[in-house]
């Protein structure tokens, strides 16, 4: 197995939201996806980017607006990584407290007992935020705000719908827990140990987060190259199936009220599919991209502010819906 499809292997398990009956595929889904898919090119936006200086570099994550100015309706696609630093997640919380509605993810395990593999993708992801000094969303952004809203659906469901597609949470997932032993001492020595740390350490975490930035920095196309068939129908679960129930919950609130502002905060490879929602199903347009930095490398030093950076219109927004593919 070549390196670069192991190392997003890790990204995958490494990224889950995790917090303490929908009907199955449907034409919505896969439009979705295949939507997202066929905008890969240079009408898909970047949710995610990596800025590089002459010895510094940023990963970056998108906040994205689309309006329908007829209805006064705008609704915010705000991605994000499950890995952090705290300014961005104190960014990230100043962001949402803007909007009348947020609806964010996050797993809801309800009574269950918890998933094996959802347990190992959690001690994992808090031991490689220890080895690259970040910080965990879910310990740094409060989304009990009396503004928010989780949509999402339940581990019960998820496994439920993976199972029927005869797929794992994970790609890889054999390899992935021979390799977790391993993983799991790399990351140990990389965490703080109160000690003064060695250059050799230093120079080591800040090349693995450079390596995985770059990686997360590339989008869907780099994902796209190495995906299988099974690849694809996991997709179904984690992308589709998920973003139909909390695109389902949006139409719901639009309906009840449209003259709100509403935000969706999800991971940065959900957001290709809820934009051909957005555009494809309530007729919206791209009106404004906020840029927040996630990851800081080199000696920049991390800041709460936005970058921004509206987009660039030809024309002004059209109320009109646009036209089915």
């Amino acid at each position: 197995m070549s390196p670069r499809p192991l190392l997003l292997t890790l990204l995958a398990i490494l990224l889950v939201p995790l917090l303490p009956a929908q009907e199955p595929e449907t034409d919505l889904i896969k439009k979705g996806l295949e939507l997202a898919r066929r905008l890969g090119g240079e009408d898909a936006t970047d949710f995610i980017r990596v800025v590089k200086g002459k010895k510094t570099a940023r990963l970056e994550t998108a906040a994205v607006t689309y309006e329908d100015l007829d209805r006064e309706l705008s609704v915010t696609l705000v991605a994000a990584v499950h890995i952090g630093d705290a300014a961005y997640y104190e960014a990230l919380q100043k962001e949402l407290a803007g909007y009348d509605l947020v609806l964010f993810e996050g797993i809801d395990r309800g009574q269950s007992e918890p998933d094996e593999v959802l347990l190992m993708v959690g001690r994992l992801q808090r031991m490689l935020k220890g080895a690259l000094r970040l910080e965990f969303q879910p310990e740094r952004m409060d989304m009990a705000k009396a503004n928010m809203k989780r949509a999402d659906i339940s581990a019960d469901e998820l496994a439920r719908e993976l199972e029927a597609r005869e797929v794992g949470l994970i790609p890889n997932e054999n390899l992935v827990r021979a390799m977790a032993p391993l993983l799991e001492k790399g990351f140990a020595m990389l965490a703080d140990d109160g000690k003064p740390e060695s250059r050799i350490k230093a120079v080591i975490r800040d090349k693995l987060k450079r390596s995985m930035a770059d990686v997360l920095g590339s989008g869907l196309g780099i994902y796209e190259r190495f995906k299988r068939e099974q690849d694809r129908l996991r997709d179904e679960v984690i992308i589709g199936h998920r973003n139909q129930h909390a695109f389902a919950m949006l139409e719901k609130e639009i309906a009840a009220d449209p003259r709100r502002r509403f935000a969706i905060i999800y991971g940065a490879a959900h957001q290709p599919d809820f934009e051909c929602r957005l555009v494809e199903d309530l007729g919206l347009v791209k009106t404004n991209t906020r840029w927040f930095s996630a990851w800081r490398m080199g000696k920049e030093q991390a800041t709460e502010e936005p970058v921004r950076e509206p987009v660039e219109e030809e024309e002004p927004p059209a109320p009109a819906p646009v036209k089915k593919i």
